[in-house]
């Protein structure tokens, strides 16, 4: 069964420039290694300068896989460097469908 996850990621202000142009340097590692972008949304109301990606994977097994092959990649661990100039702060969320849901 696929497993779902989303990332909410608080940007510091000012930095929500910087922090999209970042952004488009590790979604391309993340796909390299079997996450399917299913969309990012901005927020609009609440809680300002936060994005939200709601990813997937093929399946448990495959986000512990991914957990350890970014631990190995150079390219993602400069990206983490350089988001620590714009990122203050993230929840990541593991997520399974309910029965009955769309997203089986």
């Amino acid at each position: 069964m696929a497993l779902y996850a989303t990332n909410t990621v608080r940007i510091k202000p000012g930095h929500v420039q910087e922090y999209l142009a970042l952004a488009q340097k590790v979604i391309p590692i993340y796909e390299k290694y079997g996450v399917k972008f299913l969309g990012a949304f901005g927020a609009v109301a609440g809680e300002g300068n936060v994005v939200v990606y709601l990813v997937s994977l093929r399946d448990f097994a495959a986000w512990g896989d991914l957990i350890q092959r970014l631990q190995a990649d150079a390219d993602f661990q400069a990206t983490q460097r350089e988001g620590g100039n714009h990122i203050d702060g993230n929840v990541v969320q593991a997520l399974t469908p309910l029965p009955g849901s769309p997203m089986q």
